[in-house]
C-alpha cells in the first residue's frame, strides 16, 4: 500500500510544471518592452516572422510569460545577440538584436521580469546588431516541437492574448484611411500603430470617445471610428 501511494506521488510530481525554488507558475503575460514602443514591423507582413518594435538602444527588454532562459547567443548572424525564453507549454519566445542580457542561461524568470536590454543600432559601435538597419526589439514565437526554426513562428501578440481573461465587446474599423492606435486617449498620445480598415478588434473599455482595446498595454483608438458587432 505504501509504494503504490509513493508510486502516485511520483506520478503527480512529474505531471507538475517546472518552478523556480518553491515559486508559482504564472499565466499573467507581460508586454515585452516599454509600454509605448511604436510597432515597426507587424507579424506575417512580408512574411516578418515576428513583431518589431522601435525602441532606443539600452530599452527594457521584459519576460513575456514565465519561463527558462535555454539560449543566450552572441552573434552577428541574422539577430544579433539574442536569447530564447522556453515557457511551461514548451513554446519558446525570441529576443533579437540585444545589446546586453540581463539574467544568466538556463535561469527561471518571472513574467516581467527584466531579462535584457534592446539594441539593433548599427551606427552605436555596440557588437550584436545581427541583420538591423536601425534600434529596435525584434520578438517571436516559436511553437512547441519547432523550436529550432521560424518556419512554424506564431504571432506572437494573439499567443500572449490567449492567455488573458478579460471581458470584451468586438467591433470593426470603419475609416477608408485606417485608425490610428494611440498610448493615451488623447490625439496628440505616442503613436504606436495604425489599423487596416475593417480590421476585427476587442473592446474592453470607452472613455470620453475613446475606445480602449484589448491588448497587454493602453492602446486607445477614436469610438466613432468603429461598429460594433451585433
Amino acid at each position: 500500500m505504501i509504494n503504490r501511494f509513493i508510486c502516485i506521488l511520483l506520478v503527480l510530481f512529474m505531471l507538475v510544471p517546472p518552478i523556480a525554488d518553491g515559486g508559482t507558475v504564472s499565466e499573467t503575460p507581460s508586454f515585452p518592452t516599454i509600454p509605448i514602443a511604436p510597432i515597426v514591423q507587424t507579424f506575417g507582413y512580408l512574411n516578418h516572422v515576428g513583431i518589431d518594435f522601435k525602441v532606443p538602444v539600452g530599452s527594457a527588454v521584459y519576460a513575456d510569460l514565465d519561463g527558462y532562459i535555454v539560449q543566450e547567443v552572441n552573434s552577428e548572424g541574422v539577430y544579433g545577440r539574442y536569447l530564447m525564453l522556453e515557457h511551461v507549454d514548451g513554446y519558446v519566445s525570441l529576443y533579437g538584436h540585444l545589446s546586453e542580457f540581463k539574467e544568466k542561461n538556463n535561469t527561471w524568470v518571472a513574467s516581467g521580469s527584466l531579462i535584457a536590454l534592446s539594441g539593433g543600432d548599427p551606427a552605436d559601435n555596440i557588437d550584436g546588431d545581427g541583420w538591423s538597419s536601425g534600434a529596435h526589439l525584434h520578438w517571436e514565437v516559436r511553437p512547441k516541437g519547432h523550436t529550432g526554426t521560424n518556419r512554424y513562428n506564431i504571432d506572437p501578440m494573439k499567443y500572449l492574448m490567449s492567455f488573458k481573461r478579460t471581458a470584451y465587446k468586438l467591433a470593426i474599423v470603419d475609416s477608408s484611411d485606417g485608425l490610428n492606435v494611440r498610448a493615451e486617449p488623447n490625439k496628440n498620445a505616442t503613436l504606436i500603430y495604425s489599423l487596416y480598415n475593417r480590421a476585427t478588434v476587442q473592446i474592453i473599455e470607452e472613455r470620453f470617445g475613446w475606445a480602449r482595446l484589448n491588448s497587454l498595454r493602453p492602446e486607445w483608438v477614436l469610438l466613432k471610428w468603429l461598429d460594433y458587432e451585433k
